[in-house]
């Protein structure tokens, strides 16, 4: 009587934690799509990032042309020109790079949120489906104990019977033999046996 209940209750159990393994799948999918559009992206900012680095050092390359050819232009305006190209390229790349940083970090976060939200979940839930079977289990033990204490009781009663009839020679009734039992207790107790 006990096995199928122990049986059920681990049925019961491998299928909750399926379908937890199920869900923590479908929230790792979801997480690794949105990282790899994340690094999707980012190869495409490095892309960017490499273009617009060549198109700065084809200009860099056609503005020194220009400077080199140039003869109104002095020396020192050829060095405040190349420097104000040199650090326009590098605040552009210093922009791609915080931009970039940036979306890993929000990525992070999000993806920590969620981890911990699901953690919370499933514990609850792993808590819940635990006492939900615990109870379960208390009531079919209860009713399982009760069974056997009735099959227990008749069993008793049935003996009780038999031996009164053999000692006693005769077959007497439930309540005869109820009042001469509390009258041997009742005399035991007199005598302090008990």
């Amino acid at each position: 009587m006990l096995e199928p209940i122990i049986f059920y209750s681990v049925i019961a159990a491998v299928s909750i934690l399926a379908v937890c393994l199920g869900f923590i799948s479908l929230l790792f999918k979801r997480n690794m799509d949105k990282f790899y559009a994340l690094v999707d992206e980012e190869v495409h900012m490095r892309g960017i990032h490499l273009k617009a680095n060549e198109y700065l050092q084809a200009a860099s390359t056609q503005a020194n042309q220009i400077i080199a050819s140039a003869t109104t232009f002095s020396n020192q305006e050829k060095a405040n020109l190349q420097e104000s190209i040199r650090k326009s390229s590098s605040t552009q790349a210093e922009q791609y790079a915080s931009v970039l940083n940036e979306l890993v970090r929000l990525l992070r976060e999000d993806t920590a949120g969620q981890i911990n939200n699901f953690h919370a979940q499933l514990l609850k839930q792993v808590s819940e489906t635990e006492n939900l079977m615990k109870s379960e289990a208390d009531k079919q033990i209860q009713e399982y104990k009760k069974i056997w204490f009735e099959k227990i009781d008749s069993s008793m009663i049935e003996i009780v019977q038999n031996a009164s009839k053999e000692i006693l020679g005769k077959q007497i009734s439930l309540s005869d033999h109820e009042d001469y039992v509390i009258k041997v207790l009742e005399r035991s107790k007199s005598t302090h046996v008990f």
